[in-house]
């Protein structure tokens, strides 16, 4: 085998785990403060408006910015795993696509919610995802799914991108 093939074939694949590392949760952030703001104000100003303004405020005032936090709190440990998932595909077996990002997403999030299940209920971020039961994993899996897919989208795009530029080089 070529060494330079080999460590070309090796940057791809750090490169790509870096963007799903680093892009992937600035874009779920973003997501996540869109729907914190976009869907959570006018709904918090409704509340403070029949409430009063000084009773709640304090309250009302962290509560909106609440899921914002455990939105990314929660999609955080899937995204790294799910850019190793894909960069492994993608640079050894060729397989590059969306759907390929998509599916190593969902691995991905059914292995955080399975860790979270077998995880100590005081351990990490890891237990936002808690499932003690079969019938309780659809639910933080959908969700995650939900969110996660612009983020992964995202990030398999930019990977296309760095894929692009390292072979044209």
């Amino acid at each position: 085998m070529n060494l330079g093939v080999e460590l070309g074939r090796l940057a791809r694949t750090i490169g790509i785990i870096v963007i799903f590392s680093v892009v992937g949760p600035l874009s779920v952030i973003a997501l996540g403060l869109l729907i914190t703001v976009g869907l959570g104000a006018p709904v918090q100003d409704t509340l403070l408006a029949i409430l009063g303004q000084g009773t709640m405020y304090t309250t009302a005032s962290a509560a909106r910015w609440l899921p914002a936090v455990v939105i990314v709190l929660a999609s955080f440990p899937p995204l790294p795993q799910a850019g190793t998932i894909f960069a492994l595909i993608a640079v050894y077996a060729e397989r590059n696509g969306l759907r390929t990002a998509w599916l190593a997403g969902v691995i991905a999030i059914g292995g955080v919610i399975v860790l979270g299940s077998l995880a100590d209920p005081k351990w990490s971020a890891v237990t936002l995802l808690n499932a003690r039961s079969v019938a309780q994993a659809p639910a933080p899996f959908a969700v995650l799914a939900a969110l996660m897919i612009s983020s992964i989208t995202v990030c398999w795009w930019l990977a296309k991108l760095l894929s692009r530029a390292i072979l044209a080089s």
